[in-house]
């Protein structure tokens, strides 16, 4: 596959791009971390059996581990930096062994894995991130070095067929089609669009009385569900006060298509209220928000409106377009990219009540937020978040009001936040957090300074 940018990142010179070096550099110091991209337009649909990335090893200092991370956000090699880089997944998808006899030659990683979810659309190729938590000193041959070894990339495929010939096609003209009551396969084969009133009955019969109280436009009744919209879509006009899609079943999983749809108030784009197994919901367009159950999960999609998320609950590598409430314990929101504001005192991108949680390694941009985040509960941890104001009107990055979270290595963008981290209760930990020098950190004399941060 062609390679068609390579770059690193250097902590220590946040704002320097070296998108035009010669060697891509990786240590635990700065910390340096390479950036590499390939095209990846060939697989598309593909079935991918096996993937190998290959990197010439240059140089090293030391033995140590090196790891592979998806990379789930836009960047080129003209721009990047480590001020403005893009997310990651939280897990590194490969782990080698590096050592100082390697130097000199070529270094093979499994990335099958990776490969096959670009393949299958479940997330776009922006390429990846090699990172070390060990003082290696490595360069790795770049693109632009005369006579070096670039990075390569080498994907076997095999044809394959899809097996449809299990699945039930679900029929929204009939009311028996509305509700999902056995276990099993279904997919759609078409769009279908309800437009409220008496007309509706022109394509969705899905409720008794489809108008602007809506209560439910589909419903998942039976466990062991799987729902594929092989890239169609269900939609409203917009005022409908319901859920498009509901979920009251366990072990559910809904995937490839779109929901949109209901009123912007009062109504939901999916609802998972079905028990302790939850639902998995992945590669979504989702309008109107999204209310998690537990043990729920939401992956690479996007989402347009509110989410409030409940126990035991994921929300990773996906696109919210609205404030997101942790309302329960021990969830996980990690690798997405999450855009909040509004106007009212509480507002805030991501809004967390419960205790347990993890927000992790996400990018969040305000407009007009109180607050970036706003920890309300105890025993949180919020890390590796890259948090940044839009309009200029937005408050305090991370607010805590509760003791004993741990706040660790985060970076404020400049000219954004008035104040970094505000906390107002004591007890809490932080260390290893970016702040800009025109956005202070308030209350840190009662918390745990582990060190580490830095003013910039």
């Amino acid at each position: 596959m062609p390679l068609s940018d390579d770059s690193w990142i250097n902590g220590n010179q946040s704002s320097t791009n070296f998108g035009e070096g010669t060697a891509l550099s990786v240590h635990n110091y700065g910390p340096k971390q390479a950036l590499i991209r390939f095209e990846s337009s060939a697989i598309a649909g593909k079935t991918v059996s096996q993937a190998t990335l290959r990197v010439y090893l240059r140089t090293i200092g030391a033995a140590g581990q090196l790891s592979v991370f998806p990379i789930l956000l836009p960047w080129s090699e003209e721009d990047v930096t480590w001020s403005r880089q893009p997310a990651t997944e939280y897990a590194p998808a490969s782990t080698v062994a590096l050592a100082t006899s390697m130097a000199g030659g070529i270094v093979s990683i499994d990335v099958t894995e990776v490969v096959q979810r670009w393949s299958t659309g479940q997330i776009a190729d922006w390429g990846f991130l090699l990172s070390s938590t060990n003082p290696i000193k490595a360069t790795f041959d770049s693109k632009e070095r005369s006579g070096g070894t670039p990075a390569t990339l080498t994907v076997s495929t095999v044809d394959a067929v899809q097996d449809l010939s299990r699945a039930k096609v679900l029929d929204l003209s009939k009311p028996e089609g509305c509700v999902i009551g056995e276990p099993g396969l279904y997919v759609l084969d078409r769009n279908w669009a309800v437009s409220g009133g008496e007309e509706s009955y022109a394509q969705v019969a899905c409720h008794a009385y489809i108008d602007e109280y809506v209560t439910h436009v589909v419903r998942v009744a039976a466990n062991g569900v799987t729902l594929d919209f092989r890239g169609y879509e269900i939609s409203g006009p917009g005022y409908l006060s319901g859920v498009m899609l509901s979920i009251t079943a366990q072990n559910v999983t809904v995937r490839n298509g779109t929901v949109t749809g209901g009123d912007i108030w009062d109504g939901q784009g999916i609802s998972v209220s079905g028990g302790p197994e939850g639902a998995s919901l992945e590669n979504m367009v989702i309008g109107n928000g999204v209310n998690l159950g537990s043990r729920t999960s939401i992956r690479f999609s996007r989402i347009y409106g509110p989410v409030r998320v409940y126990e035991n609950s994921v929300v990773e590598a996906s696109d919210i377009r609205g404030n997101l409430e942790l309302r329960g314990d021990i969830s996980e929101i990690r690798t997405s990219r999450i855009y909040g504001g509004g106007s009212t005192f509480y507002s805030a991108a991501v809004h967390i009540y419960g205790a347990r949680n993890k927000v992790l390694g996400n990018s969040i941009r305000c407009d007009a937020c109180r607050s970036g985040i706003y920890v309300e509960g105890s025993g949180n941890r919020i890390a590796t978040n890259t948090l940044e104001d839009l309009g200029g009107y937005s408050d305090t990055a991370i607010l805590v009001s509760a003791g004993a979270n741990q706040i660790d290595s985060n970076t404020i963008m400049p000219g954004s936040f008035s104040s970094c981290v505000v906390f107002t209760m004591p007890g809490s930990y932080f260390g290893g957090n970016r702040c800009p020098a025109t956005a202070p950190v308030v209350g840190a004399a009662d918390q745990v300074n582990w060190g580490g941060n830095v003013t910039y």
